[in-house]
């Protein structure tokens, strides 16, 4: 069996466009398949929850705003797959997705399996820098496209609660993975759509998550002060680059890189006063 587990927090996502076009993916795998979804903190009813579907079991379970990390540790204590495949709310599977992230299992070549991740809005103008700066389509293990057999977790247990947020949980997952053996496989063909920033508040917000769950991270695989001083060379390199940089309003992949350096700078430290 596949399970397909999804964290969700918000009550206006994707999920409902992902379970539609699941279901109309499924029948060409003749595998049987679970969907679980995980409710953060939302406690009614959603619109999906009433839809019907012809291809997979839907199961939906709830927890108290415990965070993403928690969210798919229920998940996989409640999955009855060998493979357990990772979405994100907001991140649209696209044609064969299912398919092309479990063939390397059935192929015995792989542990783990991501794919390959675009942005939903490629109109938009942020949207279409972030891919081209910040957001790589190639990013080694995003929760939002990922596929881990159940050996795995067996092992090396599950995704650590102390990260909160949204940030850097899948990756300490990942590194823990490898370290411990686990074959890693990228496949390209693997592909969702994320819905990335349309702001510069927004993208903010995520600098600064981004920064609190890389000093957690830093933490237990380095010496976080060190780290935190390149990361500020970082941020400097940047800004070098350019000495009108941070007064132009103009949207370019050095000033996105810049803000990204800056923000998730600022949460590093600001996680660091709490450790």
């Amino acid at each position: 069996m596949i399970s397909i587990i999804i964290p969700t927090s918000r009550h206006h996502s994707f999920i409902k466009e992902i379970l539609t076009f699941l279901d109309e993916e499924v029948p060409h795998l003749r595998k049987k398949i679970e969907v679980i979804i995980v409710k953060d903190g939302i406690d009614n009813r959603l619109e999906w929850e009433d839809l019907s579907f012809n291809n997979f079991t839907l199961h939906v379970f709830y927890q108290n705003h415990k965070g993403p990390a928690a969210a798919r540790n229920l998940g996989i204590r409640k999955a009855k797959g060998d493979i357990i495949c990772f979405l994100d709310d907001d991140s649209l599977p696209q044609k064969n997705w299912l398919y092309e992230i479990t063939l390397p299992f059935y192929q015995g070549s792989a542990d783990i399996v991501s794919g390959k991740i675009i942005s939903y809005n490629q109109t938009k103008n942020l949207p279409y820098l972030l891919e081209k700066s910040v957001y790589k389509p190639r990013k080694r293990f995003a929760t939002s496209n990922i596929a881990y057999r159940r050996e795995v977790f067996d092992k090396i247990g599950l995704f650590d609660t102390r990260f909160r947020l949204a940030s850097w949980e899948d990756n300490d997952l990942g590194v823990r993975a490898r370290l411990a053996g686990f074959r890693h496989i990228y496949n390209s063909q693997a592909v969702v759509k994320h819905q990335h920033e349309e702001s510069l508040e927004e993208f903010k917000e995520k600098a600064l998550r981004n920064g609190r769950g890389l000093a957690i991270f830093l933490k237990k695989y380095f010496f976080l002060p060190y780290i935190s001083l390149f990361f500020l060379y970082l941020t400097l390199r940047y800004l070098s680059l350019s000495p009108f940089l941070i007064f132009s309003r103009k949207m370019t992949t050095i000033y996105l890189k810049f803000f990204w350096s800056w923000y998730s700078l600022k949460g590093i430290f600001r996680e660091w006063l709490k450790i």
